[in-house]
C-alpha cells in the first residue's frame, strides 16, 4: 500500500519562489565567435584587436575565426547576402581582409608568436584559405596546384592586385620556413605549411626568392615528412615543365634529393610520378 503525499507546508501556500537571476559566464566575445555570421564592424575588431591581443587564447580564437570566415562555406562577412552568398561568399571575405589590410596584420601576429607552436600551425591555415579564396577571385598565379592553361588564362588579368606577390614581399617564405625549423615534430604544422607554399607564386619564388635551394632545404631537412617530400618533387616538376628551372640545374642539384624522396617513399604515388617525370625529362 503506497503511501500519500505528505501535506503542503501551508504557510507556503500562495508564495511563489524568488527568481534567481541567471548568470552568464559566456562573454560577448565569445557569444560573438558562435555566430554562423559577421556583424558588422567585427572583422575590423578581429584584425584590430584579437590579432594583436597579447593573450593566446584570444589570439587562437581569431585564428580560427578567421579560417572559418575563408572557408568554402562561410557567409558574408559584411552580411551583404544580395552581393554574394553560399560556395562565393568566402572569396568576397578575402577580398575584404586584403582590401582592410588584414594580410599584413596575419604575418605580423605570426612573427610575434614565432615561439608559439600552435599559433604558427593556425596562422599557417588561415593563409592557406585566404591565399586559395583570394586567388579563385582574382588573378591567379602559377602555382603547385594549378594547371598550366588555368594559369596561363587567368594570370593575363590584371585588375586585381596580386595577393601572393604581396605577401612574399612581405616575407610570408621565411615566416613558413621559420615555423618549420622550430617545430620539426609538428605533423600539423608541416601539412598546413605546405599548403600554404603550395599557393604562392612559383615562378617569382624561382626568380626572387631562390625557390629551388628553398624546396630543397624542405626536403633535406625532413626527410621522414611524405607531405614536404611530394611538395618538393611536384615544385621541380612543375618549375621544369613551364621552364622556371632549367634540366641542367635540376642535374647539377636536385637529383640526389628526389632520389632519396622516391627511395624513402616507394609508395608515395604523388613522388613516384614527379620523380618519374623529371628523370625523364633531364635524360632526354
Amino acid at each position: 500500500m503506497t503511501k500519500p503525499p505528505p501535506k503542503p507546508n501551508q504557510a507556503a501556500v500562495g508564495k511563489r519562489r524568488p527568481t534567481v537571476p541567471r548568470v552568464s559566464f559566456v562573454t560577448d566575445q565569445q557569444k560573438d565567435r558562435r555566430t554562423t555570421t559577421f556583424q558588422p564592424g567585427s572583422l575590423s575588431k578581429v584584425i584590430l584587436e584579437d590579432l594583436q591581443s597579447q593573450q593566446e587564447h584570444i589570439v587562437l580564437a581569431a585564428l580560427e575565426y578567421l579560417s572559418g570566415l575563408f572557408s568554402p562555406d562561410a557567409s558574408p562577412a559584411d552580411n551583404s547576402t544580395n552581393k554574394t552568398n553560399g560556395s562565393t561568399a568566402h572569396r568576397s571575405n578575402c577580398q575584404h581582409f586584403f582590401n582592410m589590410g588584414g594580410h599584413g596584420v596575419l604575418l605580423v601576429t605570426m612573427k610575434r608568436w614565432s615561439e608559439n607552436a600552435a599559433i604558427q600551425s593556425s596562422s599557417c591555415e588561415c593563409l592557406a584559405r585566404f591565399i586559395h579564396g583570394y586567388n579563385n577571385n582574382n588573378s591567379v598565379p602559377t602555382t603547385i596546384t594549378s594547371t598550366t592553361t588555368r594559369s596561363s588564362n587567368l594570370s593575363n588579368n590584371n585588375n586585381n592586385i596580386p595577393v601572393t606577390d604581396t605577401l612574399l614581399e612581405m616575407g610570408i617564405v621565411e615566416l613558413i620556413l621559420g615555423a618549420l625549423e622550430r617545430f620539426p615534430h609538428s605533423p600539423t604544422l608541416h601539412y598546413r605549411a605546405n599548403n600554404v607554399l603550395r599557393y604562392l607564386d612559383m615562378k617569382r619564388l624561382v626568380d626572387d626568392f631562390e625557390g629551388v635551394t628553398m624546396v630543397l632545404k624542405i626536403m633535406t631537412t625532413f626527410p621522414n615528412v611524405a607531405s614536404l617530400q611530394e611538395l618538393g618533387c611536384r615544385f621541380l616538376q612543375t618549375s621544369l615543365q613551364l621552364g622556371f628551372v632549367t634540366a641542367a640545374e635540376i642535374r647539377s642539384r636536385a637529383i640526389l634529393v628526389i632520389v632519396a624522396a622516391v627511395t624513402g617513399h616507394p609508395q608515395h604515388k604523388g613522388i613516384k610520378h614527379s620523380v618519374g617525370v623529371i628523370l625523364k625529362r633531364v635524360s632526354s
